[in-house]
């Protein structure tokens, strides 16, 4: 069939970069124990060499690890390979005084400090929350000589917190005619109103009005508008903003200085004072820096910018729509940034010295800024337009004269191109818990429609239908600003029914601008005493998994303003006996969660009431095998994320559920559709198959992503990527081979160690090209950087012989025979002048004392140096000599 033809061309043609042989770092990987007594999964360590592997021809990687899988520990131990030289390929690129710096949530600060210093406790691993911190580290990082791990945490929001910005203009009152003479007087004002005095704002240096567009005409600047963005004049091109101090950093009362210096960005310090010393970044939950126009956006792409090499880490990296992936892709993908030029502001010319004439904009600059992101979404997204079919009546009678079709533009939809996963595959590590080949619970996820009360759907039609018909009026009006109010009304009132609500529209004043509320109409409560549907259903939830010994959490959306948790907490009190519920408020501090949590689970809680945003990373919520989404989020990635939370190899129910309540025929019924569509094209991309919970609620909307997904799921011929991770104990003949070459982890797992041979193997062995030509002879010994393709061995033995050429291949992948003898004579002189001279760089400074240097004897550190240097030079070149082979 034509897919097998696929497949056996793919496999013929394309060979993988990492060839599961743990890229050298057998024995360091071996050596590993997390808190100090817990080894590495076979398969999580095969996502670390790949890792190390990828850095030697790609200069960032994207890991997609499932939440659960252990992404702290891996990243952790890629960073502490590299930095201290186990890498050997990687050792040149290093400098002695280059670092790793890792940005993370601030609650998991803690936990990637624990698992680095439990992997390798000789290095250097301090906390970075200011610019004292970086100073200090970064000085004594270069102290450090080479092979010493430096690794620096920063806290995610500490990279993008500065100082505020401020409008750097001069206001002038001026005289304002609110309408011309020839009109009439709107509604609401008196003819001497009509000149009023308005805050007009002038440029500080040319003393121009500062004008900005509004509906096609150019209007005196508001200061909403000059706060918005970094303004400059259109005349002089002088900014109108400048940074502002905040309370701390400003003068005391009769004091000329000010006590400390203003706030100031993290990632602009480091990139402004050391932007040649960052090796790798390690960035974690970069799904959060998906927005290029957001803090962590911009911190992401500015320390990126000056990193050698990126290593990107998240458990949800795409939230239905292509756009949430091109500030990711636009950073660690350099054909992203050719293909899709972000461009930028309009460059401006030099002031030539002397003269007094403004500064000009340069001809040609780019003024395409952000319009990249747009030809991403047509290129690798979805879009989708919607046409409407209006009424149409006479201005003079009334009378309908039919109807006017009218286009809405093009909106992205959730969904993605077959493109996006292929610009996505060559530098991203896919990694899931089945793929650790280990004993995981059930997981089941389940979408639970409830029926609401006779009134209040009859209530939810009434209103839905009167803020509707107002909806679409203000939008034939132009103003576009209800629909908040409206998406957060129809969202949040089924489960809030039990007080009054009142529906606002702040309407902005054609003339004046001002913003006056509006109230759309009020509802009544419809009783405090009362238990609603979808309450009981909760409540009955609740009961039946607490009978089965099952803990839960119930995630709730609405935790502000109109605040439903202490009311869910009083109906589980009092209608749950076995519960002892617990609100986790957003006043406890990130890092402090985890503990809080814990201290509760030993009071006895065992149900946890939340917003989804504030256990979405880092925690694990093993002891709460059931999730229930009381409220359903529009953000697919801390939908997924908290869903996620329990789903843990630890963990000790035999089943996991994920419930998502929502009212049947209301607006929490689309969103549900609206999440299950954008999950679908999430998994559609992560290579996950399978129609569960909520995205089976839109089984059969899309025909190319069922039916692709259908085909992939059936299929016995493709290979589950999870089967290459996993050890078997009954091997066949080609299966020994296949081991020999992979070098999977078996369970009789051979050590290797020096073996003493006195007679001659009957080995036959054969190298082979991708291209399928054969290696001569002398080539083979040369290349040994690339490992050879297959090997067919022909033997009389089956066991003995096939270890013994495991062990003969995996020794000559790792040197070269030198048989060159003008070749050899050159390196023992080069590693003699070594010993004796020690090392001089470029600079005629001596980095390492040899051993003819009368300072040698006396310090033992000299010895250390030359001792560490010569073991490099030899890992680097390969070298042995003859007879020692």
């Amino acid at each position: 069939s034509n897919k097998k033809a696929l497949a056996s061309y793919l496999n013929n043609k394309f060979s993988p970069m990492y060839s599961f042989d743990f890229n050298g770092l057998r024995r360091f990987l071996d050596r590993v124990r997390l808190k100090g007594k817990y080894p590495l999964y076979a398969a999580q360590k095969h996502v670390i060499a790949a890792i190390t592997r990828g850095f030697q021809a790609r200069d960032s990687i994207l890991l997609v690890g499932q939440m659960g899988v252990g992404k702290t520990a891996q990243g952790s131990t890629a960073a502490v390979a590299i930095a201290s030289g186990a890498v050997e390929a990687l050792q040149d690129e290093v400098r002695p005084d280059q670092v790793v710096l890792v940005v993370c949530p601030p609650h998991l600060i803690e936990k990637w400090q624990r698992e680095l210093l439990s992997i390798h406790p000789n290095m250097i691993v301090e906390r970075l929350d200011r610019h004292e911190d970086v100073k200090a580290f970064m000085d004594k990082a270069e102290r450090m000589g080479a092979g010493i791990p430096k690794i620096g945490l920063i806290k995610r929001d500490l990279t993008k917190l500065g100082c505020r910005r401020e409008v750097a203009v001069i206001w002038r009152n001026e005289p304002q005619a609110l309408w011309r003479h020839n009109q009439p007087v709107p509604e609401g004002y008196t003819p001497d109103q009509r000149i009023v005095k308005q805050r007009v704002p002038k440029c500080p240096r040319c003393g121009a009005t500062v004008m900005q567009e509004k509906k096609g005409t150019s209007v005196p600047a508001t200061e909403s508008w000059l706060k918005s963005g970094k303004r400059s004049c259109s005349v002089c091109l002088t900014p109108l903003w400048q940074e502002a101090r905040d309370r701390g950093s400003r003068p005391k009362a009769g004091h000329k200085y000010a006590p400390k210096n203003p706030r100031y960005r993290l990632d602009e310090y480091i990139k402004r004072q050391y932007a040649d010393r960052v090796y790798l970044l390690i960035w974690d939950e970069i799904h959060e820096a998906a927005n290029g126009d957001t803090g962590n956006g911009e911190a992401f792409g500015r320390l990126a910018g000056i990193s050698k090499k990126k290593l990107a880490l998240t458990g949800t990296p795409f939230n239905g729509k292509s756009s949430s992936l091109f500030n990711i892709e636009y950073h660690l993908n350099q054909r992203v940034r050719n293909r899709y030029n972000w461009g930028g502001a309009e460059r401006i010319s030099r002031k030539q010295r002397g003269t007094h004439l403004f500064q000009s904009v340069i001809e040609g600059s780019s003024k395409q800024r952000g319009r990249a992101e747009s030809q991403w979404v047509n290129d690798m997204g979805v879009r989708e337009q919607v046409i409407e079919e209006r009424p149409s009546y006479d201005s003079n009678t009334g009378a309908f004269t039919g109807t006017s079709t009218y286009e809405r533009p093009y909106q992205e939809a959730p969904g993605i191109s077959p493109l996006l996963v292929a610009e996505v595959l060559d530098h991203a590590i896919f990694f899931s818990l089945a793929d650790l080949g280990k004993a995981l619970p059930e997981y089941e996820e389940i979408a639970l429609p409830v029926e609401l009360d006779a009134d209040l759907y009859e209530e939810y039609d009434r209103t839905r239908s009167l803020l509707k018909d107002y909806l679409i009026q203000r939008r034939w009006e132009g103003d576009t600003t209800f629909r908040g109010a409206y998406l957060q009304w129809a969202m949040g009132w089924v489960n809030t029914a039990f007080r009054p609500t009142e529906v606002i529209h702040n309407i902005k004043h054609a003339i004046s601008g001002e913003k006056r509320a509006h109230i759309v109409t009020r509802i009544g409560s419809f009783g405090e005493d009362r238990i609603y549907a979808k309450e009981q259903a909760l409540i009955d939830l609740l009961n039946e998994e607490l009978a089965n010994g099952r803990p839960c959490v119930v995630y709730l959306r609405q935790t502000a303003t109109k605040d439903i948790q202490p009311r869910i907490n009083r109906l589980i009190r009092k209608h749950v006996p076995d519960a002892v519920p617990y609100i986790l408020k957003n006043t406890v501090q990130a890092e402090r969660r985890e503990k809080v949590i814990n201290q509760q689970i030993a009071s006895g809680a065992n149900i946890i009431i939340c917003n989804p945003e504030l256990v979405k990373t880092g925690l694990d919520l093993i002891y709460f095998p059931t999730l229930i989404f009381f409220e359903i989020t529009f953000n697919l990635s801390t939908m997924m994320q908290a869903a996620a939370r329990a789903y843990r190899l630890n963990q000790t129910h035999e089943q996991c559920k994920t419930i998502y309540l929502f009212a049947e025929g209301t607006m929490e019924h689309t969103a549900v559709q609206l999440m299950s569509r954008k999950q679908r094209a999430a998994k559609l991309l992560t290579g996950d198959v399978g129609l569960t919970g909520l995205d089976a609620l839109t089984e059969g909307e899309s025909g190319f992503e069922e039916a692709l997904m259908d085909a992939i799921a059936k299929d016995e011929a493709l290979l589950d990527p999870s089967e290459m991770f996993k050890a078997s104990t009954g091997q066949s003949e080609v299966d020994s081979e296949d081991i020999a070459y992979w070098n999977v982890e078996v369970e009789d797992e051979v050590v290797e160690e020096t073996v003493i041979v006195e007679h001659i193997v009957p080995v036959e062995q054969i190298a082979i090209e991708p291209d399928g030509v054969p290696v001569e002879e002398e080539e083979l010994v040369q290349q040994t950087s690339q490992p050879a393709a297959k090997v067919a061995a022909s033997e009389t033995t089956q066991t003995d012989t096939a270890r013994l050429v495991r062990y003969v291949g995996s020794y000559l992948d790792g040197v070269h025979l030198i048989h060159d003898r003008d070749k050899r004579l050159k390196l023992q002189a080069k590693l003699l002048t070594i010993l004796a001279d020690g090392v001089i760089d470029n600079e005629e400074t001596r980095t390492v004392v040899g051993l003819h240097d009368p300072d040698f004897s006396k310090y033992p550190v000299h010895e250390e140096a030359l001792t560490r240097h010569v073991r490099h030079w030899l890992k680097q070149h390969h070298f042995v000599f003859m007879g020692c082979e």
